[in-house]
């Protein structure tokens, strides 16, 4: 596919180099095949104000709004995934408003602040 010159695949990174990967980054690309509850990198990704292209799954669907903060794409449909990257990567406009669309949902959502007050309220659901 010759794609060295385009994609990077860096294996596990923490820290202060992950945060540059992801400010480096121009999409999200998650091609996983299986059905992951709440994947940590989608709300890294979204801080970063990262649009991701990623197969249609259970715990993708509740994150990821098709064609609002992130692109999603019917499982195993390698085909409309790579149109999906090239559209993605060819019209601003779009690009424009996933990516605000991700860095919103991140900052309404999957703050630390907002994530503490889900389970608060989950804790006390469950104790009454």
């Amino acid at each position: 596919l010759q794609l060295n010159d385009h994609v990077k695949v860096f294996g596990s990174l923490q820290g202060e180099r992950l945060n540059d990967i992801y400010k480096a980054a121009d999409i999200f690309v998650l091609p996983s095949i299986c059905n992951e509850s709440a994947p940590m990198v989608i709300a890294e990704a979204f801080a970063a104000a990262l649009p991701i292209i990623s197969f249609r799954t259970d715990g993708i669907e509740e994150r990821i709004r098709d064609q609002n903060n992130g692109l999603l794409v019917s499982m195993g449909d390698v085909k409309s995934f790579a149109e999906q990257i090239d559209k993605l990567l060819i019209d601003d406009n779009l690009y424009a408003l996933l990516s605000d669309q991700a860095q919103k949902y991140a900052t309404e959502n999957m703050s630390s602040k907002k994530m503490t007050q889900k389970y608060i309220n989950l804790y006390s659901e469950v104790l009454t």
